[in-house]
Order: C-alpha cells, then structure tokens, then sequence
C-alpha cells in the first residue's frame, strides 16, 4: 500500500476552531506547553477565547478573554492513500478543563 502523510503543525498566535459544545468558535494559542515550539496532534496548549457562537452568545459556558487548555484533535494536513485522500484545511481543539493547569 501507498501511504503519503504529510503533517503540518500549529504555532504560537495560530487560530483554532472549537469543537466541543462550550459555546466558543475559535480561539488564539498563546503558549505551548513542555517548552514545544510546534503544536502537533494530542499536544497540550494554553489558549485564548476570541469568538463566542452566535446561537450561544445569550448563555456561554466560556467567556470572551477566558485562559483555556485546550488539546489539538486536527491539524492542517493531508492523507493519500493510493486514490483515496482525506484533507483538513483547518486547525481544531477541545477544552480540557477551564482552569489552566501548569505543565512541567
């Protein structure tokens, strides 16, 4: 089998849809956790809340300038696999937890 992986990663000040149902639409990262400079798949890193979902703005779980950890569930990337090819063009997170743990 033909197998073509190429992965980019996510740096720092890289924009990030949410995925979960907190009632945030994107988010900026601003620090990358275990002294990283890149954010790969299932890497951990803190982030800023910049857009809140239209539908949800009355109700959030998450506000507007809020700290978050978040993990990195998608990465702008391409997958070939002898014709048949699966192409994200977007970076995705969820949230872990609200309060931003420190990393060692």
């Amino acid at each position: 089998m033909f197998l073509i992986k190429t992965q980019k990663m996510a740096y720092k000040h890289t924009n990030f849809e949410l995925l979960d149902n907190s009632g945030a639409e994107y988010c900026l990262c601003v620090q990358i956790y275990k002294k990283e400079k890149k954010v790969f798949f299932g890497k951990n890193f803190r982030g800023i809340e910049k857009k809140i979902r239209p539908k949800d703005a009355h109700n959030p779980k998450v506000q507007k300038g809020e700290k978050l950890s978040l993990i990195n569930v998608r990465t702008n990337s391409k997958f070939c696999k002898k014709g048949i090819s699966f192409i994200f063009y977007d970076n995705s997170a969820i949230i872990i937890n609200k309060k931003c743990v420190k990393h060692k």
